[in-house]
């Protein structure tokens, strides 16, 4: 069994330095302060750096979330990923994911027509 530090000031230093890991952390992604953006650092944080969500396309995230929910297990992702935790990270993550080949045509039609 684990012990907790006795001493107040370490465990303050311990505290501090967590929040600090974690908020530093999020500070790459967008909506940094948001819980989503939070879960999202906490969860795939564990194994690797989180990457910035426009890296991958909203069907990849889906894809990977669903893989992660139903037990994919890599040795240091503690407690896989939850249905509930799944709901509150794709809209985070749909927000903030590359657009599709779709969305890339249309942004490059609507640069076009302004420029």
């Amino acid at each position: 069994m684990r012990r907790s530090p006795a001493n107040p000031r370490t465990r303050t230093i311990l505290a501090a330095a967590s929040l600090s890991a974690l908020l530093t952390a999020c500070a790459g992604l967008p909506d940094a302060g948001t819980e989503e953006a939070q879960l999202y650092s906490t969860k795939c944080g564990g194994c690797h750096s989180p990457v910035n969500p426009a890296r991958y396309q909203y069907f990849q995230w889906e894809r990977l979330l669903t893989l992660m929910e139903r037990g994919l297990n890599h040795q240091q992702m503690k407690g896989g990923l939850s249905s509930d935790e799944k709901a509150r990270l794709l809209p985070y993550l749909k927000q903030h994911a590359a657009p599709d080949q779709e969305q890339r045509k249309k942004l490059y039609d609507l640069d076009s027509k302004i420029m």
